[in-house]
């Protein structure tokens, strides 16, 4: 485990295996544990060196209490500094949800130091559930995690339970508040993630709330792929490694 400064944030990183290098980034509310807890890391590492970081305002990482320190490029070059802190020149990216999201981000930003991009329940498009939205789970906020993580559940029409929801209720609220806020005005890089050339993977449930929005990216990014789990909403599709890891797997392989 290690640290690396990025504009004055400390960002938590850490490596598992050898060969390939790809970089495992979490969604909201969580941190990189996830990756180890639904068996991913134990999935993937066979042939990789993974590297899973906390991004800021999450996990062991600082925890800003000021938008300004959440903005799209800001959080895709946590990415970068990590992988220069472990003198990596490029790496291929997996991210699930918000984790996608800067995953486009770092793609569309500092095409150079990434090889190949999945992204799952995540486009590169604006705030992921609407300017307005945003914005109104930021202000729900106020009454600390629990409102705000019933807000989250509406949005993405699914149910949070168990160890998993006490994990998300144990989020520091101001920072999770001030990364709201900077996210509800995070803007589109679609067009930069086309002209970047990177192969682009995306998958999703089909009862997700943002499926319409990944189908959109898919129809805008020439020669990307699109996997459709179907009857799956925003939290079961990330879990059932059973039906995704294949997608992902055979895509890496195709792009190494």
């Amino acid at each position: 485990m290690g640290f690396v400064v990025n504009e004055g944030v400390r960002i938590r990183f850490d490596t598992v295996g050898q060969g390939r290098p790809l970089l495992l980034h979490h969604g909201r509310l969580e941190d990189a544990s996830v990756w180890h807890e639904s068996g991913w890391v134990e999935a993937l590492q066979p042939g990789r060196q993974l590297i899973l970081l906390d991004a800021r305002g999450h996990g062991a990482s600082d925890k800003p209490h000021e938008s300004s320190a959440y903005g799209a490029r800001t959080m895709a070059s946590d990415m970068v500094a990590v992988l220069d802190a472990l003198a990596i020149e490029k790496a291929d990216v997996f991210g699930y949800s918000m984790g996608g999201r800067i995953g486009f981000m770092g793609v569309a930003y500092f095409p150079q130091r990434f090889g190949a991009l999945v992204a799952g329940g995540a486009a590169p498009y604006g705030p992921a559930l609407g300017r307005d939205d945003e914005l109104a789970m930021s202000a729900s906020l106020a009454g600390g995690m629990t409102g705000y993580l019933a807000r989250l559940e509406t949005m993405l029409g699914c149910r949070i339970t168990g160890a998993k929801r006490a994990a998300l209720l144990a989020n520091d609220a101001l920072a999770v508040a001030a990364m709201t806020r900077a996210m509800a005005d995070w803007s589109p890089v679609v067009d930069l993630v086309r002209a970047s050339g990177v192969p682009v993977q995306l998958f999703g449930g089909t009862t997700d709330a943002l499926w319409p929005r990944i189908g959109q990216c898919h129809e805008a990014l020439p020669g990307s792929a699109l996997a459709a789990l179907s009857g799956m909403d925003h939290i079961e599709v990330f879990t059932r490694r059973d039906q995704v890891l294949p997608i992902v797997a055979s895509f890496l392989a195709r792009h190494a």
